[in-house]
């Protein structure tokens, strides 16, 4: 968690030391930045790569500021430009001046950024707006107040209840705003992407790790490992597992299978977090932390685990990722572990090409 609390401290500091910066021929001036999460939420949701944030932010505000290159001067104006970026690696933008949405700009603007590089989100939306006057001379926007996009406010004020911002609101907006960013995964120096068959899902793993796979009639594992784990129990390590047909051999609904697994898990370790319940893509996910002691072979050590548990009913399939290693070693591999968190385990596109193909045929 240090490196990501650093993290938003160099992003903000950064900010507030530029903010003052007249960019595109003194008409585009930024005046601040605006987290749309909680600083917790976004903390741990966000890729510790510092700098790949710094650059994107950067990106972000250069090509905002060409919009405006080679415009004759008209009234100083105040806008903001609202960033949000789910797990997918996909972004969408929505460019505002004076409460108004800007179709026409945010469209050129997403084309400006199609090949800026989306940094790398877990487990939901980050969501940030960058305020801005245009013409140099126009009031300060460096108040308390939280200004959101005017679709967000109009599709917020069309709900039943208050609606949790940007979990919620996004997808009620997503479709309204020009057409997704994308690009392949990042993958940071030092890692190589690990495809998962046989469903073509896809997990960064360090080059010199080991990659296995063994699989059986409706049971899949896949283990990237410090060591070798072709020789023998591993210490170190994430191991994937997809089950299905969970209520055929259990008698449980997925998400019954995975509430008690949490239970047991509580009676014989130490719990040190725990998170609630969140949709991702497909899934629903939970995560949850322990101390806990693993045997392998004839020696037993105290491990740090982490859980990640998802369930899907409807199609009878649970997976488990279980990342590890010895307590005394956490802080040495922890971020390592962590990079591999985000992990892809279907990929849809795939199964959707072959569907098209049979039904062709």
């Amino acid at each position: 968690m240090k490196n990501k609390w650093h993290l938003l401290l160099l992003i903000f500091t950064w900010c507030s030391m530029t903010s003052s910066k007249v960019l595109a021929e003194d008409i585009f001036t930024m005046q601040k930045i605006t987290l749309y999460n909680q600083m917790d939420i976004f903390s741990y949701r966000c890729s510790p790569d510092v700098d790949s944030w710094k650059d994107f932010v950067q990106q972000v505000k250069e090509k905002a500021a060409g919009l405006w290159v080679g415009t004759s001067r008209k009234k100083s104006e105040n806008g903001l430009i609202a960033v949000a970026i789910i797990p997918e690696k996909k972004m969408k933008l929505w460019l505002d001046i004076e409460g108004s949405f800007r179709a026409n700009l945010t469209e050129s603007l997403t084309r400006k950024l199609k090949d800026v590089k989306i940094p790398l989100v877990q487990e939901g939306p980050i969501a940030f707006s960058i305020h801005f006057s245009l013409h140099g001379d126009s009031t300060s926007q460096k108040d308390g107040k939280i200004i959101l996009p005017e679709s967000w406010l109009k599709a917020a004020k069309k709900q039943a209840r208050p609606v949790l911002i940007p979990d919620e609101i996004l997808p009620l907006v997503w479709d309204e705003a020009a057409k997704p960013i994308t690009e392949p995964p990042y993958i940071p120096e030092g890692y190589i992407l690990q495809v998962l068959e046989p469903f073509g899902g896809t997990i960064i793993r360090p080059q010199e790790w080991f990659y296995t796979e063994s699989h059986r009639p409706q049971h899949y594992t896949w283990k990237v490992t410090k060591e070798d784990a072709k020789l023998g129990p591993y210490e170190t390590g994430v191991m994937i597992q997809a089950l299905l047909g969970i209520k055929e051999h259990t008698g449980k609904t997925p998400k019954q299978f995975v509430l008690s697994f949490i239970e047991e898990k509580k009676k014989n370790a130490k719990i040190l977090s725990e998170s609630s319940e969140r949709n991702v893509g497909l899934f629903t996910r939970v995560c949850l932390e322990t101390e806990e002691e693993i045997k392998a072979g004839t020696i037993s050590q105290q491990h740090h685990i982490m859980y990640s548990l998802f369930w899907e009913d409807k199609m009878d399939i649970v997976a488990i990722s279980i990342a590890g290693t010895p307590v005394d070693l956490y802080e040495k591999n922890k971020k390592i572990l962590n990079s591999m968190n985000s992990f892809e385990l279907i990929d849809m596109k795939r199964f959707s090409s072959s569907e098209k193909q049979t039904k062709q045929q």
